[in-house]
């Protein structure tokens, strides 16, 4: 493997990083207080008029891509963040189970502190449990 090879592998994984950590905020900002009592997360993104009808579905192909991407990353030997993506891919992707299954994810006593750490951070409520 040349040298531009590794420098654009190395380039590409940072990258894909930092996107994934962005949108990972964004999703963990995005979630309502009341998330791990059942609360539905709103749509990652708000359009108006024609768009905003297809927002949702937007989600959900954003959400799968992001899990499907996810997957890949989190093989051995691949470089990048695979848990963060399949973690916001859930969430985004709404399939049948998948709320069930990041509540109780989420209801991990140290990752909601790192969470409510980071939504105390930017200013937003704690995730709240019974």
């Amino acid at each position: 493997m040349s040298t531009i090879h590794v420098v654009a592998l190395i380039a590409a994984t940072l990258a894909v990083t930092a996107l994934a950590l962005r949108l990972a905020l964004r999703v963990v900002l995005r979630l309502p207080a009341d998330y791990l009592e059942g609360g539905k997360p709103p749509p990652l993104f708000e359009l108006h008029g024609a768009l905003g009808k297809a927002s949702r579905p937007l989600q959900r192909v954003l959400g799968l891509a992001l899990l499907a991407v996810g997957i890949l990353l989190s093989l051995p030997g691949v470089p990048g963040p695979g848990v963060a993506l399949i973690v916001c891919g859930l969430i985004l992707a709404e399939i049948p189970g998948t709320h069930r299954l990041t509540r109780r994810v989420l209801r991990r006593k140290r990752l909601r502190d790192s969470v409510n750490r980071l939504r105390a951070r930017f200013g937003e409520p704690p995730l709240s449990e019974r």
